[in-house]
């Protein structure tokens, strides 16, 4: 038994096509991925700041700890401090070095520049540094806080941290 419809069914409705080409399909796993690691690390931060563990709070004691801690740091090497941003960091999950490309973070083309300015008293380095170890401690207009991992200080080795610095003020 069929029941009639109030509404007639058009036969010209078109359809929203359901295949997607390869690079739509490969964007949207990307952003995806991209979205679910901001959700664990949001998650996992927020567990360590609850915590008291070490190094996870969202900011330093001011600009004499964190350029004692930055003259602390080996030299740095700007090849491996790539390697750590694409690699072990992963870093290039969240942020992007080309211009105005926003995945998760800021886009880091022209970090140096920006981070020379951005606090008083604080060299690109210091600022650099701080913004890795202790993420919130200033906030990026447009970008929500808590989301970076609050604890690369005890994920990266000194040696990474200071090759990591030396690489973002580069760019």
């Amino acid at each position: 038994m069929t029941i009639p419809s109030s509404t007639p069914v058009s036969p010209r409705r078109s359809r929203l096509p359901l295949v997607l080409g390869g690079c739509a399909v490969l964007a949207l796993c990307v952003l995806l991925a991209c979205a679910a690691n901001a959700v664990y690390w949001t998650y996992k931060t927020g567990a360590l700041r609850t915590t008291g563990a070490p190094g996870a709070t969202g900011a330093a004691q001011g600009p004499d700890a964190i350029r004692a801690e930055l003259a602390s740091l080996p030299a740095g090497n700007v090849s491996s401090g790539e390697q750590v941003f694409t690699g072990i960091g992963a870093c290039s999950a969240c942020h992007s070095l080309d211009p105005d490309t926003r995945i998760v973070g800021p886009s880091l083309s022209g970090v140096a520049a920006r981070a020379a300015t951005r606090k008083l008293d604080y060299s690109a380095e210091m600022y650099i540094y701080e913004s890795i170890v202790y993420p919130d401690a200033y906030g990026v207009e447009g970008f929500q806080g808590g989301i970076m991992p609050a604890d690369f200080k005890q994920r990266l080795s000194q040696q990474q941290l200071a090759d990591l610095v030396a690489f973002l003020t580069t760019k």
